[in-house]
């Protein structure tokens, strides 16, 4: 094997150090700091799709507290027009039902007023009529005299 004859060493050291240089110096001169802008470049867009990405959270958050404050405030105010509305209706049910009660009463008085004249005017017949049917009685059976005079 050539490789092992100790006569061939300097010359297989020299090639080695030489393409060793070379690569070296290609890798480092042109290939890393292609990598490195290339991971740069690839980085800066990373942070740039999280910062937008960070920004659209914010305002999806800040959308959703504005929906939700919107929903608290819809239902704060539906509450508060629901009882003033039920508060309305009792005041008019209270009202409706106090002037119906005046209008029954006076409704109530005034048939006892009639009922009271009609009462009157009944008894003033019924006496007006018994006192001609006691007369015309007693003029029949002969007592005529009696109740004139």
């Amino acid at each position: 094997m050539p490789q092992l004859d100790p006569s061939s060493y300097a010359s297989q050291i020299f090639w080695l150090i030489l393409c060793f240089s070379s690569l070296y110096f290609v890798v480092s001169a042109l290939i890393t700091p292609r990598l490195d802008d290339i991971m740069g470049k690839r980085q800066s867009l990373i942070n740039g799709h999280i910062n937008r990405a960070n920004k659209f959270k914010e305002q999806a958050e800040e959308a959703f507290n504005k929906y939700e404050d919107s929903i608290n405030k819809a239902n704060y105010n539906a509450s508060k027009n629901f009882a003033k509305a039920v508060d309305d209706m009792k005041d008019l049910v209270e009202k409706k039902s106090d002037d119906y009660h005046l209008e029954i009463a006076e409704k109530l008085q005034n048939a006892q007023q009639k009922i009271t004249y009609d009462k009157d005017a009944a008894i003033k017949e019924i006496d007006n009529f018994t006192g001609k049917l006691a007369a015309e009685l007693a003029s029949r059976i002969g007592l005529g005299d009696i109740v004139n005079g």
